[in-house]
């Protein structure tokens, strides 16, 4: 595995500092100037049950060196022993400043991200799950350079390196992104012209939030955080090297959507739609909307192994906002996707014109 790092690191993929990490095992920063930055992060973590994930992502943060930053976890009601190691790393590292939040009951990693979210004082808002972690020491000092310098800048994004856990497997999944962008241009191209980031690489302007109402998202999922961001003027700033590993293992939230989730991601990016053409940020109003609902539900359909009856709701909900034709279409490509027997259920169900 070492030299697929140092290949990384000789293809300017990854800094000499993440490289270091990567074959140290995530080991600490051996600076001893800690950065006094003068914009302050917010780092926005929700977690359920995986407590030696959360220990090693709070670890990788801790390895920042900069001081001017606060952790906001929201536990979504673990029953586990997580609450209490969380107290006793927060005892245990006190230069960090630890907001710990506990659900009274499970309300999901959305709703659990909006807690946080709420929370934030900092300049910079990032959110990261729990079972991922950073390489890049520098990320946090690089992000309070890149908005000084640019007060235009309302995101960045930056690629990040996957760890299959099961295979061991790592690999590198970059941006082809412009160093800046407008976030109309990225708003129109994003996940088709332009490679959607995944959200631990990224950071957002908690000043250009509050203009776009954030707390106004009807849910907070992964690119649905993004997109809404967008809704602002201003332009998107690429860091062109890895700053962060995103896991994934068998107890991913990959493979075990719920079309319940599904429903309320789709609720999410049709406001989001209705925002944009509102505000006429859209060049391809159509297009777009069909292709950020689609590929929602067809997300769904890819990661989970069969179909049930529950998931009804989503041939339900897309056939009342789809245009007849748009609709046939997602069916069409549903079926494509799945085996004879599921095939027979879905023209069962949604007979016309899905021959």
């Amino acid at each position: 595995m070492d030299q697929l790092f140092k290949k990384w690191l000789e293809e300017g993929k990854i800094s000499q500092r993440a490289y270091l990490n990567l074959i140290g095992g995530n080991s600490v920063h051996n600076s001893t100037s800690p950065v006094d930055g003068k914009l302050k992060i917010s780092v926005l973590i929700s977690t359920y049950k995986r407590a030696a994930y959360l220990i090693r992502l709070l670890n990788s943060i801790k390895n920042q060196q900069y001081n001017n930053c606060e952790i906001i976890i929201v536990d979504d009601a673990s029953n586990d022993d997580t609450e209490e190691r969380v107290k006793q790393y927060r005892e245990e590292n006190r230069e960090l400043n630890i907001i710990y939040l506990v659900n009274e009951r499970n309300l999901g990693a959305g709703e659990s991200r909006k807690r946080a979210y709420l929370k934030a004082t900092g300049d910079i808002v990032i959110f990261v799950d729990d079972d991922d972690y950073y390489i890049e020491p520098a990320y946090f000092s690089m992000l309070n350079h890149l908005y000084e310098e640019h007060p235009d800048c309302t995101m960045t994004a930056a690629p990040t390196i996957e760890l299959f856990e099961q295979e061991g497997k790592y690999e590198y999944r970059g941006l082809n992104n412009p160093k800046a962008i407008s976030n109309r241009e990225y708003f129109n191209g994003f996940g088709k012209k332009y490679t959607s980031p995944h959200i631990n690489a990224v950071s957002l302007n908690n000043t250009v939030l509050k203009k776009v109402h954030y707390e106004e998202l009807l849910f907070f999922n992964h690119i649905s955080l993004l997109l809404f961001a967008l809704l602002e003027k201003g332009n998107v700033y690429t860091i062109n090297q890895a700053v962060g590993i995103r896991t994934f293992h068998t107890g991913n939230m990959t493979g075990n959507t719920t079309p319940e989730f599904i429903l309320s991601n789709m609720e999410a990016k049709e406001d989001i739609y209705q925002r944009a053409m509102a505000a006429g940020l859209l060049d391809n109003p159509k297009e777009w909307r069909y292709r950020h609902l689609s590929g929602t539900a067809i997300y769904h359909f890819e990661n989970n192994q069969m179909i049930t009856a529950k998931d009804m709701i989503i041939f339900i909900w897309m056939k009342k906002h789809l245009e007849k034709t748009e609709f046939h279409r997602f069916v069409k490509r549903i079926l494509q996707m799945t085996k004879l027997r599921v095939k027979r259920w879905l023209r069962a169900n949604f007979k016309e014109n899905t021959d």
